[in-house]
């Protein structure tokens, strides 16, 4: 049968298979099953390890009414993590549309582990120069403390934390002014750290959701 190719253009007919009843022949290895009958693609799995999946499938009772010529096709991809595999699977289960998958929720979370995977990403840019959390440069000229100790207000901004607590023991600190920007840049570094953290926490939470149901349609995930 000539097949869609949507990943690696590996057809999934043309694979080494086994008969549905002897799943025990299948690899110890992470990799994909193929779960064909004749020209009907019926399941689309993942696992760290094929065989051990297949002690206690998830979908045992739903297989053991297929008809006898069933067979099992599989890909061992040993050099990938499951992440990696999510998104090749993804691929053939959006061609091939599985019956036994949750076609929709794999997609979906094959493509929050693309988001996540740029999310952190650019936090581990953002994190390795220095910023601020929470924090926020006040321009007006410092007066006070600054200018009883002999300094010149004019030459002098104020750097104030929301939460954090500075060396000195408070929520603020003085800056000369030809230090603005920099400080400012890094303020606006924390911001962006800090949103891009609750954006990945999100996704985190979502795939989390995720993994319990596709745990049951035999996608495992490792988060």
């Amino acid at each position: 049968m000539m097949s869609l190719l949507p990943n690696d253009e590996l057809d999934p007919w043309a694979l080494p298979a086994v008969p549905l009843t002897s799943w025990q022949q299948l690899p110890v290895a992470a990799g994909m099953t193929f779960v064909i009958r004749k020209q009907a693609m019926l399941h689309i799995g993942i696992a760290r390890n094929l065989r051990n999946q297949w002690v206690d499938h998830p979908l045992r009772d739903a297989f053991n009414s297929l008809p006898l010529d069933t067979q099992i096709h599989f890909l061992e991809r040993s050099d990938r993590s499951l992440q990696a595999l999510l998104q090749m699977a993804s691929g053939w289960i959006d061609a091939y549309r599985p019956q036994f998958n949750a076609v929709k929720l794999t997609i979906e979370a094959a493509s929050s582990l693309k988001a996540l995977e740029s999310i952190q990403n650019e936090l581990q840019e953002l994190e390795a120069r220095p910023y601020l959390l929470d924090c926020y440069v006040q321009r007006t000229a410092a007066g006070g403390t600054a200018a009883g100790k002999g300094r010149d207000p004019g030459r002098y901004a104020c750097l104030r934390s929301r939460h954090q607590t500075f060396v000195n023991g408070k929520k603020s600190q003085y800056i000369p002014l030809y230090a603005i920007a920099k400080y400012e840049e890094q303020c606006e570094r924390g911001r962006q750290i800090k949103r891009l953290r609750k954006s990945r926490d999100n996704v985190r939470n979502r795939l989390e959701q995720a993994r319990r149901t596709l745990d049951r349609t035999g996608i495992q995930l490792l988060l």
